[in-house]
């Protein structure tokens, strides 16, 4: 009935108002009924016309009473809005309607209109629609309140942060050109991926059946698995974060992971977290430049990093730190941003998937697998397995890349920013909250730099031409 009689594409819209109204009703005959009560508020205005009293006006009302005549008292609001909205709405909001005590005369004036057209057996379908529509819009209101309020839960507690860093403007200087520049010397950016990340910056297939957070575990576990820790190793995290894998893979292999970082921002923010989780004996996090690790030879039974070696300027001393501090015998394993073997240097559309995600995601320069194992092989390691894991099967889940494509359902985030609509909004709100002081300097510029990286990253996954999971296991012979 619903879909006959409405048009579908305004059907959310018309659920919602009727809804509205018929929660409302209960209110409204309260105040109709209850017209000795309401008549001790002062009327609302004077509409100038003349109304007779009406059945439900107060005496006070009347001029014979001495009462204003043409006022319009609250009783008769209650009783214009509620005939407004009787005969204004469509047949399934007035059986709503019927069905929650309407005055008497407005009953007998809708049995008169409705008892020709509607039969009985309709009115009772049609009430059920309504009653359904009503449990039904419930719970989406209640999902679309959780979801905002999580959303204003992470973005309050970005403001806060910022705040209570009570740092002046003129300390933050103006031109940060990458993201490298803002991941270094700002906090701001790892707020914004945190916002829409969480803890864990990296990307993951997600499989039928699974939860984003399921996807990010599920993925972190698969590479400590090939560690070959036991509880009590040593584990170091190249490139951690604010710390949520090096979280993750301690509390699931009982190992101790010391994790590294350039930003003083993310290892202050990453021990906090590892404090509120009770994990700080497990998890310590420390900046330092992965070009120079601040450790003695063999240090660690096992190294891995997640999508971080890549945007070092020089991959191979990287990799000859990592093997250097790992004990022989040791497993290096990571997750490498690499181009695939679809790529075409010759194409300048390929070329211009790479800069963008090169520009947009602080990377020196992207390479292919075939690059870094020769790199791994020079620093002295044994290449064990490459290959990538976006290939893997995923029985009908969603790729990597899928949140950085756009969607225009606004509970769907961070893809609705996507948008064409919110690519020209969401710089202008930034920049007008930016010049009231509710958000630190370089927003702007941050999420600009973002966005331009994320969908970089999106054509790259699309087109097969790029993938952040390459994945490589490699082993530091024993003596």
């Amino acid at each position: 009935y619903v879909a006959i009689r409405l048009n579908v594409s305004f059907l959310p819209l018309v659920l919602a108002t009727d809804t509205m109204i018929v929660f409302a009703l209960p209110l409204i005959h309260v105040m109709v009924f209850s017209h000795h009560i309401m008549s001790m508020l002062p009327s609302f205005f004077d509409l100038g016309l003349g109304l007779e009293p009406g059945p439900f006006d107060d005496a006070a009302a009347s001029p014979d009473e001495g009462g204003p005549g043409v006022m319009c008292s609250a009783p008769r609001v209650a009783y214009v809005a509620l005939s407004v909205a009787l005969w204004w709405r469509t047949p399934p909001l007035k059986v709503a309607m019927l069905l929650t005590h309407t005055p008497p005369k407005m009953l007998l004036e809708w049995r008169a209109l409705t008892s020709a057209n509607m039969p009985l057996g309709v009115i009772i379908v049609v009430g059920l629609v309504v009653v359904l529509g009503g449990v039904l819009l419930s719970v989406m209101l209640f999902l679309t309140a959780r979801s905002c309020c999580r959303g204003c839960s992470r973005f309050s507690s970005f403001w806060r942060g910022w705040r209570m860093e009570n740092r002046a403007a003129g300390d933050v200087e103006s031109s940060v050109s990458t993201f490298s520049g803002l991941l270094e010397e700002h906090e701001v950016a790892t707020r914004m991926v945190e916002c829409g990340w969480g803890t864990s910056f990296h990307f993951a297939e997600r499989h039928s059946g699974e939860t984003s957070l399921q996807s990010i575990l599920r993925h972190q576990y698969f590479l400590a698995g090939r560690l070959g820790v036991r509880p009590g190793s040593h584990v170091l995290d190249c490139g951690c974060g604010v710390g949520g894998p090096a979280r993750n893979i301690s509390r699931f292999t009982g190992a101790r992971v010391t994790g590294i970082t350039i930003s003083r921002f993310q290892v202050e923010r990453g021990n906090h977290l590892s404090s509120n989780e009770s994990l700080q004996d497990f998890v310590d996090l420390m900046q330092a430049d992965l070009l120079q690790l601040p450790f003695p030879d063999a240090s660690f039974d096992a190294v891995y990093a997640i999508e971080s070696t890549c945007r070092t300027l020089d991959r191979a001393a990287v990799y000859g730190e990592i093997f250097r501090v790992l004990k022989p015998g040791g497993v290096f394993a990571c997750y490498e941003w690499c181009l695939t073997d679809k790529y075409d240097a010759s194409s300048q559309h390929h070329r211009e998937i790479r800069e963008a995600i090169e520009t947009g995601t602080g990377l020196s320069q992207l390479c292919g697998a075939a690059t870094c194992e020769e790199l791994l092989c020079s620093a002295g390691f044994t290449v064990c397995e490459s290959r990538d894991c976006a290939l893997d099967s995923r029985n009908g889940g969603e790729r990597w890349y899928l949140p950085l494509t756009p969607s225009y359902n606004p509970m769907s985030w961070p893809r609705f920013q996507f948008t064409p609509m919110m690519r020209c909004a969401m710089p202008k709100a930034l920049r007008f909250a930016e010049r009231m002081g509710l958000l630190p300097p370089c927003t702007v510029q941050a999420q600009t730099i973002l966005q331009a990286g994320g969908e970089g990253l999106a054509t790259g996954g699309a087109e097969g031409v790029f993938t952040p999971m390459w994945l490589l296991v490699a082993e530091r012979p024993p003596p």
